[in-house]
Parts: C-alpha cells; structure tokens; sequence
C-alpha cells in the first residue's frame, strides 16, 4: 500500500501517514521508526508499506520511504 506522511515526530519514533484504502475512504495509519526499513520518514514523504496491527489498531510495517517528502525538498528536517 502507498501513504503520504502527514505528521512525524522525531523524537518520539512515530507518525501518521495519510492512505486510500480500495474503496476509496481515507484514513490515517500509524507507524514506528522501528519499522522503517528504508529512507528517511519526514512530513510529506510518500511511503510504501505492508499493513499490519499493534495493539492499537492498523499500523504499518516494512516501511519504505518512496519519495522525498515537503521538509527534505526545503532543506529541513
């Protein structure tokens, strides 16, 4: 499946990315820095990931940072 990162916090490790699931309905997914296994997450990154559950709820897995996001573009973090 394929997100854009709407809201990351460094230092905690986690985020929220942005997808549309088959229906058409978006949604916000969760992630964890420890399940990045590629790139570097930032605000407006598109990502591409395996979607899986914590205890919370979806969360993704095996994320991989796909394109560049906003802050990266501008030079920041």
């Amino acid at each position: 499946m394929v997100a854009i990162i709407e809201v990351y916090f460094p230092t905690r490790g986690f985020g929220f990315a942005k997808a549309t699931d088959s229906t058409g309905i978006r949604r916000n997914i969760f992630f964890h820095i420890n399940d990045i296994v590629a790139g570097d997450p930032v605000v407006g990154a598109t990502i591409q990931y395996d979607e899986g559950t914590n205890k919370k709820g979806p969360a993704a897995k095996n994320v991989r940072v796909i394109q560049a996001g906003i802050s990266a573009l501008k030079g920041g973090v």
